[in-house]
């Protein structure tokens, strides 16, 4: 079993590519391997088979600025094995982590995180990333050693 993590964001024509690779080597803390891929008329950066050192990123920085509700309101399941999760491009660019609706919140579009499993649902990966909370108080908190069970 493994869980497949890609990343793609669009390109507009406004936008330079160099600032946003620079918005990924923020958020990987490091350059990653990016392919130009084109569909229809837009363009996109696109990158597939990304460790799970970016989840951890993710994983801790929403524990720590507490906003798993919003994860939880903003995740996309795609279907029974894909979760989506949407971050704004511009807040990426200046090292923060910002959720958003796939059809809102960013002018400039925003980087899809795809994460594909072929055993665990989407919601159990869900529910490890931002488990449901009450009064701001995780009900089943969990560790990022967990994601092993996924990989």
């Amino acid at each position: 079993m493994t869980l497949t993590i890609s990343v793609k964001t669009p390109i507009y024509p406004t936008e330079e590519k160099e600032k946003i690779e620079k918005c990924f080597e923020n958020l990987f803390d490091k350059k990653i391997k990016l392919k130009l891929i084109k569909e229809g008329e837009n363009n996109f950066l696109y990158s597939s088979n990304i460790g799970i050192g970016l989840l951890k990123r993710i994983f801790s920085d929403i524990r720590q600025k507490k906003f798993l509700d919003t994860v939880r309101a903003c995740a996309v399941i795609e279907d029974e094995y894909t979760l989506l999760l949407y971050l704004h491009k511009q807040a990426l660019y200046f090292k923060r982590i910002a959720v958003v609706t796939e059809d809102t919140s960013s002018p400039f579009g925003h980087v899809e995180i795809r994460l594909q499993t072929e055993k665990n649902t989407a919601e159990e990966i869900l529910d490890w990333l931002a488990p449901k909370t009450e009064k701001g108080k995780e009900l089943s908190p969990r560790s990022f050693r967990e994601i092993y069970s996924f990989s």
